[in-house]
């Protein structure tokens, strides 16, 4: 008879332990999806904040580069790349440092962003200078063609 009672208690504590993993596990698979949910929100939120910010500019907020120039010392081609905030036509100029003589002209049509690879290997060493013009703006970038 203690036999039984002992495999009966057994049997009962099994049944409530494996209840209560079971509540455990759940609320252990809760806690993680809950966590799971929290990160991928937080990244939701960072990732659509920075979105607006580029999007939206805010006053005194210091603004992208209009025209950059990459490498700015090259043998063989400068990549001159162009971006403004809204699309607009514009001019590029390429002289010599001096503004004395006058290489290369390339006029857009209504773009964003822009892309230009300029080949220097027929240029001499030496500074020259990137030119744009749009509307009531000007920029000017330097490169030096060195071999």
């Amino acid at each position: 008879m203690g036999l039984l009672l002992c495999i009966g208690i057994v049997k009962n504590a099994y049944s409530i332990i494996s209840r209560f993993s079971f509540i455990v596990q759940n609320f252990v698979f809760s806690a993680k999806y809950l966590v799971m949910r929290l990160l991928l929100t937080a990244i939701f939120l960072i990732a659509t904040q920075t979105l607006f910010a580029q999007d939206h500019k805010h006053e005194g907020e210091v603004r992208k580069e209009v025209l950059h120039l990459f490498p700015d010392t090259a043998k063989t081609y400068v990549n001159i790349y162009v971006s403004f905030p809204q699309a607009k036509s514009f001019s590029l100029s390429i002289y010599d440092y001096r503004y004395q003589s006058w290489i290369k002209e390339v006029k857009v049509v209504a773009r964003k962003d822009y892309q230009y690879s300029l080949d220097v290997t027929k240029l001499e060493n030496g500074k020259y200078k990137v030119h744009l013009t749009a509307d009531n703006e000007q920029h000017d970038a330097d490169f030096v063609v060195r071999r």
